[in-house]
């Protein structure tokens, strides 16, 4: 598989909707998106527990990759098993409120779209 161009980008709002934090990334790739996808939430949980800050919510619009972490399809050979369980255990860290991983249509998620590109 060739090397290929992947953009990411993420937003962090506090609980009054205000923007905290936008972070924006390209890179070259052999990733497949779910997880490049992985990788990206990773590194965000990350930003976030070094902020000291808590999650209320995550979203994402790469299906694939919610389905993984909510446990919905048990695909134990994945070959983002072990990006799965780090989101997994940053999440616990991360959340107050045991808040879940959410798929949210790429249609409904502009901004991100924008800061990635």
């Amino acid at each position: 598989m060739l090397a290929s161009a992947k953009s990411s980008g993420a937003m962090l709002r506090d609980s009054f909707g205000n923007l905290v934090l936008v972070m924006g990334d390209r890179v070259m790739s052999i990733l497949r998106p779910c997880a490049a996808e992985l990788v990206d939430v990773i590194t965000g949980l990350e930003v976030v527990i070094q902020g000291g800050w808590q999650v209320e919510s995550v979203e994402t619009g790469c299906m694939e990759a919610v389905r993984l972490v909510n446990g919905e399809v048990a695909d134990y050979f994945a070959k983002e098993g072990v990006l799965e369980e780090k989101v997994r255990v940053l999440l616990a860290l991360a959340c107050a409120n045991g808040v879940g991983y959410n798929h949210v249509p790429r249609s409904a998620n502009k901004v991100a779209y924008l800061i990635s590109n």
